[in-house]
């Protein structure tokens, strides 16, 4: 008890009572925060790199305090190894630190602020380009539909690598991950960007170039290229995958099932052994492939996978689905196969 109570006032002692220590700032390489996180990326195990560069306070948790670059769109996140004089929400200053690569990711320590300065050319920063020439080659990207997308990654295999084009709407940044959503606003793809590109705003319309790798489980996307003057999907030729009715499928093999009671059956099924069902639901949302479902007493929410394109449905639209249910090791794969 009284060695933990010495570590505690040892603790309290170096976070609140010994000053900063100086830093030779000379050594502290001047960047973006969107940069770093490029150069974090690229980093090797156990790199230690200094940087400084121009943010605005965003908020504290104990040691943890959170950076916005002046843009808004990349956040730092760095350990404080001593007290610091407090700082207002958006306040604009320069944070020198150190990072640190682990064997996935970087630990940033906050070595010293300078609330004088307070604009990049302070630091003599240069940002990476925007305007970059790319060297892809534009036709060897198939056009896609983001559903149609989902759909064909849902079945690929692992490790195959395609390349896509798609007419898409700009949603969101945070540093490296771009989201960019379908102009139905159904679908969101969220793409990894490896390099800096011009400055996008929200609902703006454009093209994006992207690769798609499939690893265990999912893809993972890289923002290749954007060409913010195609707008339209008529301007790539788009043709979308061709919309499904519910002909085609036998009803008597479907199982009339309340959601309450689909979940008991669940409960009792094999691995591997699929069961079809038929219930009466309300739509929800479509995320993408996932189609969302609510039973009429709002006490049951069913999300279903689709493999193919169905006709566009209401929120609160009352339909009978048709499903098919496997069990895997842990819970239930549901596949719509058709509504009415």
């Amino acid at each position: 008890m009284k060695k933990l109570f010495m570590i505690s006032v040892l603790v309290f002692f170096v976070y609140n009572v010994l000053p900063a220590q100086s830093i030779d700032k000379t050594k502290y390489k001047a960047i973006d925060p969107f940069d770093y996180e490029i150069e974090a990326a690229n980093a090797q195990r156990r790199d230690v790199r200094k940087y400084v560069s121009v943010v605005q306070f965003w908020l504290q948790n104990g040691m943890d305090v959170y950076f916005r670059s002046l843009d808004g769109n990349t956040a730092l996140n760095v350990k404080m190894s001593h007290r610091f004089p407090a700082m207002p929400f958006g306040q604009i200053l320069a944070i020198y630190y150190t990072a640190t690569k682990s064997q996935t990711i970087d630990y940033l320590f906050l070595d010293d602020i300078d609330p004088s300065i307070t604009n990049e050319a302070d630091i003599g920063l240069t940002k990476s380009d925007e305007n970059a020439l790319s060297d892809i080659d534009r036709s060897s990207y198939t056009v896609i539909d983001p559903f149609d997308y989902e759909l064909e990654a849902f079945n690929t295999p692992q490790g195959e690598v395609r390349k896509y084009l798609s007419v898409v709407q700009y949603f969101l940044q945070s540093g490296m991950d771009i989201s960019f959503r379908s102009l139905d606003g159904n679908t969101d793809l969220n793409l990894k960007a490896f390099r800096r590109f011009p400055a996008m705003t929200i609902g703006q319309r454009m093209v994006i170039f992207y690769t798609a790798t499939k690893d265990q489980t999912a893809d993972n996307l890289v923002l290749d290229e954007i060409d913010q003057s195609i707008r339209t999907e008529a301007d790539i030729g788009l043709t979308k995958s061709r919309v499904n009715t519910s002909a085609g499928i036998d009803r008597s093999l479907y199982k009339a099932i309340d959601p309450f009671d689909y979940v008991i059956d669940s409960k009792n099924a094999q691995i591997d052994e699929p069961r079809k069902y038929k219930s009466t639901l309300q739509f929800s949302k479509q995320s993408g492939i996932n189609y969302y479902f609510r039973s009429a007493n709002n006490n049951a929410i069913m999300n279903l996978t689709v493999t193919k394109r169905f006709a566009p449905l209401r929120t609160g639209q009352r339909v009978t689905i048709y499903y098919t249910a496997t069990k895997n090791s842990v819970t239930d794969n549901l596949i719509l196969d058709a509504y009415e």
